[in-house]
């Protein structure tokens, strides 16, 4: 009795010397992923403490960088929502080309950093290759927040743009009507005047997370794990078009629906975009009205599923788009499209969806000489 009692004391004693080993790796890996992903999430802050990472602040310290005015810039100010710096290539020429757009004219700019491939086309395939390039890209921009951002531009240069590239992507008729549309404010006459914050966004929670990640002292990863568990579930009580705005309701024209999940109408949802669209345009044409202005879409990996797929969409804003061109002489429209620009690629290839949702490219070389080749076209119709 007396040894049975201890190989049954001893094995018990073993099962909790590995469980209580394991609970410590694994508290002891989460930890090292949370400061991992601390330390590679210091820019979401450093725009208001500049100095936050040199000074190794937390939870303990932090207070006394927190200035008058420290969350407040020139573009909150100036209620343009938010906006980042430009890429932007001076070359002495008197061709100079604007390209505005959101995550996807994000990813133009990015591309020309890396690969140049709008200036290395232009030198090549242009006689008019002497030009200056600048590309306003915004992760959800949206023809409310281009407008504003065109204005800014024209006041901060004194170049005034030969061709304005502006890059409208699916999400762009949503953002604007759900996302700014209750924060735009207007003059007597109508003219946008800004467009504000919205003080109930939560991001879904990861604004708030993201303060949690950077300036908390964490000492346990378990404890982390369950506080990040219950941060998710704290992301569900947020309210479209209030908090924020879903994948559905941003793109209800799309997925061929005539009212939005959360009851907005989506012919208003049209109108208010075409409207925005035109209210950019003349704010364009009225700093030159011989601007070039093209206007370019791109369908999505979601065009070309099984029609009864969940994330089918059966309509796109190139047919919105498409009857603006060559309404005014300087206006063009060029759709870049799967089966036609992206010859013998599969849909894999090309879209990063089903990972995300948002059905951005891997590469955005296409795109921008698809770009280049139409403003050389429009050039060259012009002269």
């Amino acid at each position: 009795m007396n040894k049975k009692f201890k190989v049954k004391a001893i094995s018990i004693s073993l099962i909790f010397f590995c469980f209580f080993a394991i609970l410590a790796i694994a508290d002891n890996l989460i930890l090292r992923i949370v400061n991992f992903k601390k330390n590679n999430s210091y820019h979401l802050i450093e725009k208001y403490i500049p100095d936050f990472q040199s000074k190794k602040l937390s939870e303990s310290n932090y207070g006394q960088y927190v200035k008058e005015g420290s969350f407040v810039n020139q573009i909150i100010f100036e209620h343009r929502h938010h906006d980042s710096d430009d890429y932007v290539k001076k070359i002495k020429g008197k061709e100079t080309l604007w390209i505005f757009g959101d995550s996807w004219g994000l990813g133009i700019k990015n591309n020309e950093k890396e690969n140049g491939t709008l200036s290395n086309y232009f030198n090549k395939n242009d006689i008019n290759s002497s030009r200056s390039i600048r590309i306003i890209g915004n992760p959800s921009y949206s023809p409310l927040l281009m407008n504003l951002a065109f204005r800014n531009r024209i006041g901060k240069n004194s170049e005034i743009p030969s061709n304005a590239v502006i890059f409208l992507d699916q999400t762009d008729l949503g953002n604007d009507y759900c996302d700014y549309r209750p924060y735009d404010f207007r003059d007597k006459n109508g003219r946008l005047l800004g467009v504000g914050r919205n003080e109930n966004q939560f991001w879904n929670s990861s604004k708030f997370w993201s303060y949690h990640l950077i300036f908390r002292e964490h000492t346990s990863g378990i404890l982390f794990a369950l506080q990040s568990i219950v941060n998710k579930l704290n992301s569900y009580q947020t309210i479209s078009g209030f908090t924020d705005c879903d994948y559905f309701d941003i793109l209800a024209f799309q997925s061929g629906k005539n009212i939005a999940p959360n009851g907005s109408n989506v012919e208003e949802m049209k109108s208010y975009f075409i409207s925005n669209i035109k209210e950019l345009i003349s704010e364009i044409n009225n700093i030159n009205k011989d601007t070039n202005i093209l206007l370019v879409t791109h369908d999505w990996a979601q065009h070309y599923l099984p029609t009864k797929h969940k994330f089918y969409m059966k309509n796109s804003i190139k047919d919105l788009i498409r009857p603006l061109q060559n309404t005014d002489k300087n206006i063009y429209h060029l759709n870049i499209d799967f089966t036609k620009d992206y010859p013998n690629s599969k849909l894999s290839d090309v879209f990063m969806f089903p990972k995300d949702i948002y059905s951005h490219p891997y590469s955005y070389v296409t795109i921008s000489r698809k770009i280049a080749e139409k403003i050389i076209e429009i050039e060259k119709l012009n002269n």
